[in-house]
C-alpha cells in the first residue's frame, strides 16, 4: 500500500497519507487522527468492523468513516487503488486496475461528487466489485485466480493471519509481550490442522515481527524525546513561517519606500522647474516695476516743473499786483472780474494738479505692493 486518502471520511475534509517508507509512525496531540488513520488501514486487511477495537458505545466504523453521501476512502497502489464508500447501510468496494490519479477526484479545493468517483474506478480495463467480505479476502490474499492483479500476497490461511493481525494491530488491545502472542498463535493454530500453515514461512514472518517489536520498545522508551522532537520540529516549522512572514513585509516596505523616494524625486524635479518659472516670472515683473519707477519718476518731474509755473503764476497773479495794476488803469471793474475769472482758472489748475499727484501716489504704491509680494513668493 502506497498512500491512504480520506475524502469527507471520519473527521477528515481531505487527508493524504504516505505509507511508502518501511517504517511509519503516527505522532501527534490526542484527537489529531492517529487511530483514525490506523484504523482504516487495519479494516483493509481484516475487512471486519467489530474485530477492530472500537468501543460498543461509540459510533461504529461505518457512521463514523462514511457521515456523508460524499464520504469515500482510497487505498492506492502501485498500478492498482481500492475505492471503499458506503451505500444502504453496507461498506462498497472497488478495485481498479489504474494508477490513482488525484486530480481527477480533488477540483483545486473542492471534491467532485461520488458518482464522478465510481464513474473514474469504472473506467479501469479491469476492475471488480466483491459482493462479500469473504470474497473481497481472497482477493486480497491471493485466492482468486481471476483477481490476483489485485493480491497483496498468497496466504492460504488468511483467516489465522487475520486474528493474529487483529490481536496485533488493534489499538486499543495490542499485544505486545511475548506470552501473549504465544497464546495468540497457539488460539489461531487451533482452528486450523497443522499441515495448512507453512512453518519456514511463518517462523520468518515472526523473526520479522521481533525485529519490530524490538525496534517498537526501544521506539517507546524514546517516545518522550521523540514527542519533544515533534514539539521542537513544530516550533521550528512556525518560527520559519514567522520569518518568512517578516521577510516579505520587509520586501514589500522596500519596495514601497523605493517607490516613494522614485515619487520624492519626481516632485523634487517639478517643484525645481517651477522655481526656475517662478524666478523667470520675477525677473520679467521686476524689470517691468523698474520702467513703471522710471516713468512715474519722468512724470513727478514733469508735474514738479508744472507745479513750479504754476507757482509763478500765482507770484505774477497775486492780489496786491491786480490792485495795483487797478490802480494803473481806469476800468476797475473789468479789471476785477478778470481777476475774478483768474483767480477761479488758478484754483481749478490747482485741484486738477492734486488730483493726479493723488492718482500717481495711489499708482506707485499700487506697484509697490506688487512688487514685494511678488519678492515674498
Amino acid at each position: 500500500m502506497n498512500k491512504i486518502y480520506f475524502f469527507n471520511a471520519a473527521n477528515f475534509n481531505f487527508a493524504e497519507i504516505d505509507l511508502r517508507k518501511k517504517n511509519v509512525f503516527f505522532v501527534g496531540d490526542n484527537g489529531s487522527g492517529k487511530t483514525t488513520a490506523i484504523r482504516a488501514i487495519h479494516y483493509y486487511y481484516n475487512s471486519d468492523v467489530k474485530a477492530l477495537g472500537i468501543d460498543p458505545n461509540k459510533e461504529s466504523f461505518k457512521d463514523f468513516y462514511f457521515k456523508y453521501d460524499n464520504s469515500f476512502i482510497v487505498y492506492e497502489f502501485e498500478d492498482y487503488f481500492v475505492l471503499m464508500y458506503k451505500r444502504s447501510g453496507d461498506i462498497k468496494r472497488i478495485f481498479s486496475k489504474q494508477k490513482f490519479d488525484l486530480n481527477r477526484v480533488l477540483k483545486g479545493d473542492e471534491i467532485v461528487s461520488l458518482k464522478e468517483v465510481i464513474n473514474y474506478a469504472n473506467e479501469a480495463p479491469l476492475k471488480y466489485r466483491p459482493q462479500t467480505n469473504e470474497e473481497y479476502k481472497k482477493i486480497i490474499y491471493g485466492l482468486d485466480r481471476k483477481h490476483l492483479d489485485f493480491k497483496l500476497t498468497t496466504i492460504k490461511n488468511y483467516n489465522t493471519f487475520i486474528n493474529l493481525y487483529n490481536k496485533i494491530f488493534n489499538v486499543n488491545k495490542a499485544v505486545f509481550d511475548a506470552k501473549s502472542i504465544k497464546e495468540t498463535i497457539f488460539t489461531t493454530l487451533e482452528r486450523v490442522e497443522a499441515g495448512e500453515i507453512n512453518y519456514e514461512e511463518f517462523a520468518s514472518e515472526l523473526s520479522d515481527y521481533r525485529h519490530y517489536f524490538i525496534f517498537y520498545r526501544k521506539f517507546k522508551e524514546q517516545s518522550t524525546n521523540i514527542e519533544k522532537l515533534y514539539i521542537y520540529k513544530n516550533a521550528l516549522i512556525e518560527l520559519q513561517k514567522e520569518i518568512k512572514e517578516i521577510l516579505s513585509k520587509i520586501a514589500y516596505k522596500k519596495e514601497i519606500e523605493e517607490k516613494l523616494v522614485d515619487e520624492i524625486i519626481e516632485e523634487l524635479k517639478e517643484l525645481e522647474g517651477k522655481k526656475r518659472k517662478v524666478l523667470k516670472q520675477f525677473g520679467y515683473f521686476d524689470k517691468k516695476i523698474k520702467n513703471l519707477e522710471k516713468s512715474i519718476e519722468s512724470k513727478i518731474f514733469e508735474l514738479n516743473a508744472k507745479l513750479e509755473e504754476i507757482e509763478k503764476l500765482k507770484e505774477k497773479f497775486t492780489l496786491e499786483k491786480i490792485q495795483q495794476a487797478q490802480k494803473k488803469v481806469s476800468l476797475k471793474e473789468e479789471l476785477n472780474k478778470k481777476l475774478i475769472t483768474l483767480q477761479t482758472s488758478l484754483n481749478e489748475l490747482i485741484k486738477g494738479i492734486k488730483n493726479q499727484v493723488e492718482e500717481i501716489e495711489e499708482e506707485i504704491e499700487r506697484l509697490k505692493r506688487e512688487k514685494r509680494i511678488l519678492k515674498d513668493k
